[in-house]
């Protein structure tokens, strides 16, 4: 059986990205080992009652990410940050070797590979194009004057 990685923040309603999300992770599982990769735990009873899907964590994997880590990301007040987004393609370029494909709803991502996304506007690129090509060093000094944010290059996003 094929496999997929899933990546998405968060697929907890509301949203309509999060709608897209659990529909097409509905559709996918009944053909394909889906394993997902989100920074927010799954609570399926609420997804399913909210959406009308039948998701069961019995037939998907989850990838949970280090508990220690998160309360330390969620220790970030800007409600704009993306570190989460960055951290997730961190761990996307580390596992996704494993899996056939790797798919998001979210934001743009880096997969480090060829992936299928959706995703509604662009969102990322405009917080990052006029620096994305600056030199590394560049990037340090771009970081100690607050115009560039160390997630950034922490997730080796290109």
């Amino acid at each position: 059986m094929k496999k997929i990685l899933f990546v998405k923040t968060t697929i907890q309603p509301p949203g309509g990205g999060n709608t897209v999300a659990v529909w097409m992770i509905e559709a996918l599982k009944k053909e394909y080992s889906v394993s997902i990769l989100t920074w927010t735990p799954p609570d399926f009873k609420e997804i399913n009652r909210f959406y009308g899907t039948s998701l069961d964590s019995s037939e998907l994997t989850i990838n949970h990410i280090n508990p220690i880590l998160r309360r330390l990301i969620e220790l970030d007040p800007d409600p704009g940050s993306i570190q989460k987004t960055c951290y997730l393609m961190r761990v996307c370029k580390k596992i996704g070797k494993q899996y056939d494909v790797i798919v998001s709803a979210d934001n743009e991502m880096d997969f480090g590979c060829r992936g299928i996304q959706y995703f509604h506007y662009p969102y990322l690129y405009g917080k990052i194009q006029p620096d994305i090509d600056l030199p590394r060093h560049r990037k340090f000094w771009e970081i100690l004057k607050g115009n560039y944010r160390p997630w950034m290059m922490l997730s080796g996003f290109s």
